[in-house]
């Protein structure tokens, strides 16, 4: 019996030590392991601390790019603004040059000031020697005389019915109105001396010259189709020596 129990006992003892050899065992790998999550804890850390850092660096550069392309994007309206102003400004210009070139050719054309004054003798001429038609042909009579409406020959006829003789004193081109010039007209002053008929020889009044001297503005308009030109407009004014 006493064998018995120091048996029993024995084993008791031994299955003690047993169990608590394993406690500290089991103790010592979940101190390991505890030591090696308290490891991995902290490195994983510092790897979401330098993502943090690498994130936060990404976030700083990709606002500085943000406002780098800002910057450039301003950068680029303003040139763009620059150059349609720019192109508008060079249109503008070439149109300057288109007009000036224009004035130019014009100016060319009528440096040969005989051609007008030729007109302006055949036609004083062609009155006074009462051929209306040829003096006629000199005319596209629209706004001729100041009357705003195309003249008839007949009409035109009427006008010189009580004229004796037109005497050409002078003439002087002008070249001081430069709206006329751009639209391709060119304007001439001229003395003309008026020797109507005698009332009995007349039968009718002409109000559109004065007897004596009259200065006459004739306006002459170029002709493209036919490159020549044409009295397009003639005026009379009462002239008096003291306005010379």
């Amino acid at each position: 019996m006493r064998k018995f129990i120091l048996v029993i006992s024995t084993i008791c003892i031994f299955a003690l030590l047993v169990a608590l050899n394993y406690l500290l065992w089991d103790s010592t790998n979940m101190e390991n392991e505890i030591n090696a999550l308290l490891t991995y804890k902290e490195s994983s850390n510092l790897n979401v601390e330098l993502l943090q850092s690498e994130n936060l660096e990404i976030k700083n550069e990709n606002a500085r790019f943000q406002s780098t392309i800002t910057n450039y994007t301003v950068r680029l309206q303003n040139y763009e603004n620059t150059i349609e102003k720019m192109e508008e400004e060079l249109e503008l210009a070439n149109a300057r040059i288109g007009e000036r070139d224009i004035m130019v050719d014009f100016l060319k054309k009528i440096m040969n000031t005989k051609i007008y004054t030729d007109v302006i003798d055949e036609w004083v001429t062609s009155i006074n020697e009462k051929e209306y038609n040829k003096a006629y042909q000199h005319q596209k009579l629209r706004d001729a005389f100041d009357t705003k409406e195309i003249i008839g020959l007949e009409k035109f006829k009427s006008f010189f019915s009580n004229i004796e003789r037109l005497d050409l004193k002078s003439t002087e081109i002008n070249l001081s109105d430069m709206k006329r010039i751009s639209n391709q007209e060119i304007a001439y002053t001229a003395i003309i001396h008026v020797t109507k008929k005698t009332q009995e020889e007349s039968n009718t009044s002409n109000t559109i010259m004065y007897e004596g001297p009259n200065r006459v503005v004739i306006v002459f308009k170029y002709n493209e189709q036919n490159d020549d030109w044409y009295i397009y407009q003639m005026t009379f004014y009462k002239y008096n020596i003291t306005d010379s």
